[in-house]
């Protein structure tokens, strides 16, 4: 006797993968170019990730750290060949990054994935209302001096 095997082709589930797959592949590129000219890729790579991928918000800000190590150690590398890597005065900014670090690990795991989400919105928007208003700004005074 013949035992025939059917296989179930569903081409909307394969599209929603295909999608995902291009999407995260897509924010790791934005990410990396980003992160490499030391503006922080996580900016661009945690929303991508969040809002088109449906990935969680811890899942997403844990793939971002584990993306964030090799392409800062690049970056890193890169810029101090370069002799763009400037660190004369840096030195009392080590020690506080990195125990908010810890405290921030340690916490955002108790914390529900929707009040990060909120935080992290909250936290992009703030940044580029001061990025305008910091511009408009500049654009004013350099305005002053022309006239």
């Amino acid at each position: 006797m013949r035992r025939v095997i059917r296989i179930e082709y569903e081409p909307e589930k394969h599209i929603r993968i295909m999608s995902k797959y291009i999407i995260a592949l897509s924010a790791g590129v934005l990410a990396g170019i980003l992160g490499g000219m030391g503006l922080g890729g996580g900016t661009v790579l945690i929303p991508l990730l969040t809002l088109w991928a449906g990935i969680e918000q811890q899942d997403a800000q844990g793939a971002n750290l584990i993306a964030y190590v090799p392409t800062a150690i690049i970056a890193l590398i890169l810029s101090s060949r370069s002799r763009l890597l400037r660190t004369k005065g840096t030195g009392h900014l080590i020690l506080p990054a990195i125990i908010a670090a810890l405290i921030a690990s340690a916490t955002i795991a108790r914390i529900d994935g929707e009040y990060l989400r909120l935080a992290f919105a909250l936290f992009l928007t703030s940044i580029g209302i001061y990025s305008l208003f910091d511009t408009l700004r500049q654009e004013r005074k350099k305005h002053m001096w022309e006239n």
